[in-house]
């Protein structure tokens, strides 16, 4: 009794692999995506730029209202040395928020938190703001002589916002 074994060849299994085609669909794929959210992100940047600079300026005309006709009890805009930032003071409590009319709670916007949530990545930068505040007169007017500026930006995009001394007007400019 011989004790051999005969071994048989196994059939051998295809080896799988992606086709060039494959590759190419899957390539083309990513582009497509790709081409289609860029632009996408640039639009939120813009919306998120809008917004901010929508906030800003109903905040700056809030202060110069609250302003006018009380002497001793005007408001200023304080401006965050970061940028990233602001509150409204009354000239009597130099420092300290003034509450917001709708809850009661300090008038702070951090952009990314609270009531700014959706404008995380917002900066400011300050141009002819003497110590980073835009202080109103009884009269609605800027106390400083300057035009000031303020560059409002969302990643690429941004917007500046000119105010007029004499009148406490704001004008858009890209």
């Amino acid at each position: 009794m011989s004790n051999t074994t005969t071994v048989q060849p196994r059939e051998s299994s295809p080896l799988r692999a992606f086709t060039l085609i494959e590759l190419i669909i899957v390539v083309l794929l990513l582009t497509i995506i790709a081409l289609v959210a860029i632009p996408h992100s640039k639009g939120v940047e813009k919306d998120r730029l809008r917004n901010a600079v929508r906030m800003i300026v109903a905040d700056i005309e809030f202060a110069q209202s609250a302003s006018i006709g009380r002497s001793g009890e005007t408001c200023a805009v304080v401006f965050d040395d970061d940028g990233n930032g602001y509150f409204i003071e009354r000239s009597s409590e130099p420092g300290i928020p003034i509450a917001r009319p709708q809850t009661g709670k300090p008038y702070i916007v951090r952009f990314g938190s609270e009531y700014a949530v959706a404008l995380k990545g917002v900066t400011l930068e300050l141009h002819g703001i003497d110590e980073g505040k835009l202080a109103f007169t009884p009269f609605g007017v800027l106390g400083q002589g300057l035009h000031p500026t303020i560059v409002v930006r969302s990643g690429e995009a941004m917007q500046a916002l000119e105010i007029d001394a004499s009148t406490g007007d704001i004008s858009l400019r890209p």
